[in-house]
């Protein structure tokens, strides 16, 4: 129940133009507070996931993307 609150709460303030960032914390605290859970949980999963290898992948190739983007490397043709 907990989830399907998350996802219209989500899904209602996109639609509503927030931010997709807030609209994702707002539906984590909405899914917490409905979970009678401490919103001190919030942090602590945060930094685990920051500490994963895979998922700093991501940031990093598209920081690559936009460095080489910036300092005009271009592709040699084939």
């Amino acid at each position: 129940m907990a989830s399907l609150l998350m996802l219209a709460v989500f899904l209602i303030l996109t639609c509503s133009k927030v931010p997709i960032c807030a609209a994702m914390g707002f539906g984590v605290i909405i899914g917490l507070l409905q979970l009678h859970l401490p919103i001190a949980t919030i942090p602590r999963y945060m930094l685990a996931e920051v500490r994963s290898i895979p998922l700093l992948a991501v940031p990093f190739f598209i920081l690559a993307a936009n460095v080489l983007e910036e300092m005009n490397i271009n592709s040699p043709d084939l």
